[in-house]
């Protein structure tokens, strides 16, 4: 089976997209304490659209950051911990699927190659 290029810029977008999503959901964990912090996270979809405009060696994308609060709390925050590492799993899963995904691809590539030598 080939990789086609569509298959591979989509996996690579998600796994782009799922990266950068990661380290603004961690970004939120580690300020559950900080007075007046608000919570962020990606649209995920405009962020894959504007990741799949970017093609490898060109300028790395800008993920579309929105302001996601849920419940303000007294000191002004607006970050639940529990919502948060759910989010994080949510997300951890998604970047495993597709790296599994290229994975197998590649693999069989790989196989195709070496059997056809």
């Amino acid at each position: 089976m080939e990789l086609l290029p569509s298959q591979g810029n989509l996996l690579r977008a998600l796994l782009d997209v799922a990266y950068e999503r990661h380290a603004i959901l961690a970004s939120n964990l580690a300020n559950v304490n900080t007075p007046g912090f608000r919570r962020q996270d990606i649209d995920f979809q405009k962020s894959l659209q504007a990741a799949l405009q970017v093609g490898p060696g060109k300028e790395r994308f800008r993920p579309v950051v929105v302001d996601a609060p849920t419940t303000v709390k007294r000191d002004g925050n607006t970050v639940s911990p529990d919502l948060e590492i759910a989010r994080l799993q949510q997300n951890a899963l998604l970047y495993q699927v597709a790296a599994e995904v290229l994975s197998r691809k590649f693999t069989m590539m790989r196989r195709a190659l070496t059997s056809a030598a």
